[in-house]
């Protein structure tokens, strides 16, 4: 179990001073050193820099198992930021969050074309 999930995140069900866990299944979790690093991500996905300084972080024990709770520092939670978040120690797992503002539009993907232009993908004429 994670918070905040993996994949979009609603702006709504989440704050930047919230704190961030992750719940290992109990049975192949042995306690020990887990590292948590999380990265901003740039408009291309790609790691923007060093992983962000973490303002809190502790290994717990809950009702639920083992607890991993983390806070990384300066998290913006707002429209189109995304984060790399990569557990490592006696868990393997990562993951990307990317805040959304459902009411905002979509944005229609570009990709690079020829001379530094960018290429709009063709989109079905709906029918009828």
């Amino acid at each position: 179990m994670l918070s905040p999930p993996k994949g979009f995140v609603p702006l709504r069900f989440f704050g930047s001073r919230y704190a961030w866990s992750l719940f290992p299944n109990p049975r192949g979790f042995k306690e020990g050193k887990v590292e948590v690093k999380v990265f901003l991500l740039d408009d291309a996905y790609r790691k923007a820099g060093q992983p962000m300084e973490m303002d809190y972080f502790i290994l717990a024990r809950s009702d639920l198992g083992p607890c991993v709770i983390f806070r990384p520092k300066g998290v913006e939670v707002a429209h189109g930021k995304r984060y790399w978040v990569e557990v490592t120690g006696q868990v393997t797992l990562q993951y990307l969050v990317e805040f959304v503002d459902l009411n905002a539009s979509p944005e229609v993907p570009k990709r690079p074309g020829p001379e530094g232009g960018y290429l709009l993908p063709l989109l079905p004429l709906p029918r009828g």
